[in-house]
């Protein structure tokens, strides 16, 4: 339900500091909110994390920087572009998408419902892409 209202504030902020600069303090920001809530109603951990090892280490930074995190410079590029509607109703999108990924990899078959809601939200996209938006404001 935040999702717009999130977007719609780091676009501004877009105006203002590099999408890294951005990325960074949206992230140090919402890990602290997260971790005090985590604390209010969980309290501390009772026990210790398992350990790990440095191969599952290395994964893990990999998948955070590499592509969790430039995931979200590309996102924020384009949110620098885009209208904050626009851009999240692309985003919004993934789960069609997730649909050809899975015929086309897992050789999923998709039933009529899923093929149906794959249709529509194309044409939703097709329709959403090709509309011009009005000039307004850059905020």
């Amino acid at each position: 339900a935040l999702y717009p209202f999130g977007n719609h504030y780091a676009k501004q902020a877009l105006l203002l500091a590099k999408p890294s600069v951005v990325l960074f303090l949206r992230t140090i920001i919402g890990g602290i909110m997260l971790l005090m809530i985590s604390f209010i109603f969980e309290g501390w951990p009772q026990q210790a994390l398992p350990a790990f090892d440095q191969k599952q280490l290395a994964l893990f930074a990999g998948l955070i920087l590499g592509l969790l995190g430039i995931a979200k410079l590309l996102w924020f590029e384009g949110l620098k572009r885009l209208d904050v509607s626009k851009s999240t109703a692309i985003v919004i999108a993934g789960p069609a998408f997730s649909l050809v990924y899975a015929v086309a990899l897992l050789h999923e078959i998709p039933t009529l419902y899923q093929f149906v809601g794959f249709l529509i939200i194309i044409f939703g996209l097709a329709v959403l892409t090709k509309q011009k938006t009005p000039a307004s404001s850059p905020l």
